[in-house]
């Protein structure tokens, strides 16, 4: 094609203009079309919210996390239905669940730590683990010894496809790398215990499976770590645990802790009223394996978060891991948030049980933990099971779990949401006064315009005082299982800024929202 003789021709024909076109219009195109992905990959990425960063956020926009799902089983135990489990949670409002990854299994009947019909613990011979069988026979729970070399792509497909349809849902899926063994059982069901391999592994006990000395353990855990980021690195929902309860079996007992009913019984075990850490070999081992994953992402050009499961109830992290981001607690106290404000990171609320089967005490953990600030509750959902993948079973388990305890979070969720906590701080520090036996949490715009609270307490009149400015308030006050009004008032502060709150009809639990 001959152009004619234009000013374009002109401009293309002549060299010193094509450089300049070149540079100033199609290479600025060019490296846009080639960068534009990682950017908009960043952003729609599980990461912790730049601007409010004690929050995350996904696909850009902050949230609160919460979960109320199976026993970590939905990948290892094939037999249980997981696109209606997620169904479920979706439909229900849910947008968190936790799995763990076939490195360890627990009996199914009876079940471990007295949970029947337990989805950690598959049928007999039924572990799906990401390594392949070998021709000996002598698994603890049934079916050939594992090849460490050799990788079930059975197990990988199917964890695959539990996350991807986990995304299309909004469901966050943690990924809980290794856990505590708890037991001889427990380590010989795990293929790095050397009577469950046929690899030669270090014959050590279950205190010594998660150490750096075991040269062979290590590398087969390495590889699996490796493994694992390559497989999930295009998934933007995914959120990395490296250890289950680290302290569980090489622990080193902390301070005790001041309980409270919500949290665990008046007649709690000795493990309940102490927060245990991991030993300095287990830590060591944790920040190796984090170095490990953060490395393999940083090849693949995608970072997912990495969280530590720190320690049961409460406890202050003074040193955090260089490339841990979020900090898990168990049963966790407000305090556990309050302890770590100067962290300025997700403070999360993983596991919740051992206090009953009754829905209350996990809706008021929950409410006390996300008024004081916390970014995320997950609650182990017992109702979940093979037969009822849908969450309708009932069973004598040592935790709760129902139909309307989930209605009951999907609601909390809504209102934590729509009040936009995360441009809010922890402020139970402003509340001065309350009435004898009752508790409160609280958090506050910092200009005062907007405050949630959360009390509960004995079935008697309420009475706060709140510190704040000058001015009069609109108090209004919702049912905590249903978030109706319950009532609307208006009520000055005085002089001194002191808002005096009566409740004279309290019922045990209520949440207030107050707007200056």
């Amino acid at each position: 094609m001959i152009l004619p003789y234009t000013p374009l021709r002109l401009l293309i024909t002549n060299s010193k203009y094509r450089y300049l076109i070149f540079r100033y219009a199609y290479l600025p195109s060019i490296i846009w079309l080639l960068f534009f992905p990682l950017f908009t990959g960043a952003q729609s990425t599980l990461r912790v919210s730049e601007k409010y960063p004690r929050y995350l956020e996904y696909q850009g926009k902050p949230m609160i996390l919460l979960g109320s799902g199976e026993h970590y089983g939905a990948v290892l135990n094939p037999d249980f239905d997981f696109q209606q489990y997620l169904n479920t949670i979706a439909a229900e409002g849910l947008n968190y669940t936790r799995i763990f990854t076939g490195q360890y299994a627990e009996s199914y009947d009876p079940g471990t730590f007295g949970i029947p019909k337990n989805t950690l613990g598959p049928a007999k011979g039924r572990l799906l683990s990401p390594y392949l069988r070998s021709n000996e026979p002598g698994y603890i729970f049934g079916g050939n010894k594992f090849d460490l070399t050799q990788w079930d792509e059975n197990y990988w497909s199917r964890l695959r496809a539990f996350v991807a349809a986990a995304e299309q849902k909004g469901i966050i899926v943690e990924i809980t790398l290794f856990t505590a063994l708890y037991s001889d059982e427990g380590w010989k069901s795990s293929p790095f215990c050397a009577e469950s391999n046929i690899n030669a592994t270090e014959n050590v006990g279950k205190d010594s499976a998660f150490v750096l000395k075991n040269e062979r353990i290590l590398a087969f855990q390495t590889a699996f770590v490796q493994r694992m980021a390559r497989e999930l690195h295009t998934f933007d929902n995914v959120l990395y645990e490296i250890q289950n309860e680290p302290w569980a079996d090489a622990g080193v007992p902390g301070t005790p802790v001041q309980q409270h009913d919500s949290i665990a019984p008046p007649s709690a075990a000795g493990w309940q009223k102490t927060a245990y850490y991991a030993n300095p070999d287990r830590m060591a081992w944790q920040m190796y394996i984090a170095k490990i994953l953060h490395d393999a992402e940083q090849v693949l050009n995608k970072q997912h978060l990495i969280a530590r499961n720190h320690c049961n109830f409460r406890s202050r992290i003074d040193t955090p891991d260089t490339f841990v981001s979020v900090f898990n607690f168990h049963y966790a106290h407000p305090d556990a948030v309050y302890d770590n404000l100067h962290l300025n990171r997700p403070i999360c609320c993983d596991e919740t049980g051992f206090n009953g089967s009754a829905d209350t005490p996990y809706r008021l953990q929950a409410w006390r933990f996300f008024m004081a600030g916390g970014a995320m509750f997950d609650h182990l959902d017992y109702s979940f099971t093979v037969a009822h993948p849908d969450g309708t079973d009932q069973q004598d388990a040592p935790g709760g779990g129902s139909v309307a305890l989930r209605r009951q979070f999907a609601l909390m969720r809504r209102f934590l949401e729509a009040a936009k906590v995360w441009e809010m701080k922890p402020s139970r520090h402003l509340i001065k006064k309350i009435s004898t036996g009752h508790k409160a949490e609280m958090l506050m715009t910092p200009n005062t315009k907007r405050i949630v609270v959360f009390a509960e307490g004995p079935k008697k009149p309420l009475n706060m005082a709140i510190q704040l400015l000058g001015g009069t308030y609109t108090i209004t006050q919702y049912d905590p299982i249903t978030l109706e009004k319950i009532l609307v008032l208006k009520q000055k502060a005085d002089k001194q800024g002191l808002l005096v709150v009566h409740l004279e009809g309290f019922d045990g639990e209520a949440v207030l929202e107050i707007n200056h």
